[in-house]
């Protein structure tokens, strides 16, 4: 049974799609907030700070002063559905770039009926894990930025409390196999638009109570299935960037300091009036998750989850037209080598975002 989120609107009060407040931006200082982060992704926070001297303190303070109409921020639940059909799903859901959860779809798939931590463990333990310290926000216990080692090392550290944690590891695409187990007739019906779809890779979650993912997006889509334990999702739509003040990394990983299970009003104060969605994954639970959609996600248990992921380009230019054209003029790395990048390894993206290339060179070396 699905666990009732502290501080939650009641789920009778949500509509179809549940509708955060608006936190009363005016257009011309969101169109203001965008200028700089164009800016700042040319030519950096700090030289663009000298050059406009006062600009993004006087925009921050007037949209702070917008937002506390608002009052204390509020959790909402993110509509959980069964039965979902296909026509809502994408009228009321990815035409309006809006998460939600496809309650039980997956519970019957072969990955919820046979993956386990002993199961990987018997029949890919040898498996390499890179994992990757990619902020100073990231809760991943590391000696090094980064670091390898197999899976079985991986279990039997969950097993003894470890928080290191197995993100977007390419299990299923290293080993093809194990796609097979996940439905693919129902992953190509859900597919945005099968003409247009492409570059399909999964993304295997691995890891145990009290670890998580610290705020990000990316432009991909996304169809993540939860296969063991439970997952607390918190979500907030690409509107609400000025809030969390992410840095304009050149990267198509996109991430935040801010921290929902932890907030730090001083740095984020705007963040004291902001609505998210909120949601805890059971498994055969599978989460629509769209473009530039913020989340940040943790485990209240031990997790298995995958996530079945692919680019459209009319649905991400849709969520945000100006992450969607900054992605041509990323450098860290560029747009076709970061799409290499991701079929292979997508924690590769995560190490050249926080390294240069000459430490990445020297770390990224399994059995370093």
């Amino acid at each position: 049974m699905t666990q009732t989120l502290k501080g939650a609107i009641p789920a009778e009060q949500a509509s179809l799609v549940s509708q955060l407040r608006s936190n009363h931006f005016r257009p011309a200082d969101q169109r203001n907030y965008w200028r700089l982060f164009v800016l700042d992704h040319f030519l950096g926070r700090e030289r663009v700070d000298r050059l406009f001297e006062g600009w993004r303190a006087g925009l921050q303070q007037r949209m702070l002063e917008c937002i506390r109409r608002n009052g204390e921020s509020r959790v909402v639940p993110l509509p959980r559905l069964k039965n979902l059909d296909r026509k809502t799903y994408f009228r009321e859901f990815v035409n309006k770039s809006h998460p939600v959860v496809f309650e039980g779809a997956a519970k019957n798939w072969e990955c919820c009926r046979k993956w386990s931590f002993d199961w990987i463990k018997k029949h890919y333990g040898g498996d390499d894990v890179m994992l990757v310290d990619h902020a100073h926000q990231d809760r991943n216990p590391l000696d090094e930025p980064i670091e390898h080692l197999t899976l079985a090392n991986l279990i039997d550290g969950i097993d003894h409390g470890s928080l290191k944690y197995a993100r977007f590891h390419p299990l299923l695409q290293r080993h093809p196999e194990l796609r097979q187990d996940v439905n693919q007739a129902w992953l190509r019906d859900h597919l945005t638009n099968r003409r247009t779809s492409w570059m399909r890779f999964y993304t295997l979650f691995f890891g145990g109570k009290g670890t998580d993912t610290p705020l990000h997006c990316a432009g991909n889509e996304n169809l993540f299935v939860q296969i063991r334990g439970q997952k607390r999702w918190r979500l907030c739509p690409v509107e609400c960037a000025p809030i969390i003040d992410p840095p304009a990394n050149r990267s198509v990983y996109k991430y935040s300091g801010y921290r929902p299970d932890g907030p730090d009003y001083d740095r984020f104060p705007m963040a004291r009036y902001m609505d998210w969605y909120e949601t805890i994954l059971e498994p055969g639970d599978v989460l629509y998750n769209p473009p530039y959609y913020w989340h940040h996600v943790s485990n209240p248990t031990s997790s298995i989850g995958v996530g079945c992921r692919w680019n459209n380009m009319r649905t991400a230019f849709r969520a945000s037209p100006t992450l969607f054209t900054l992605e041509l003029f990323n450098t860290s790395p560029n747009i076709l080598r970061g799409m290499l990048m991701a079929l292979n390894d997508f924690n590769t993206i995560l190490a050249e975002a926080r390294t240069d290339k000459k430490q990445l060179k020297l770390q990224n070396r399994p059995g370093r």
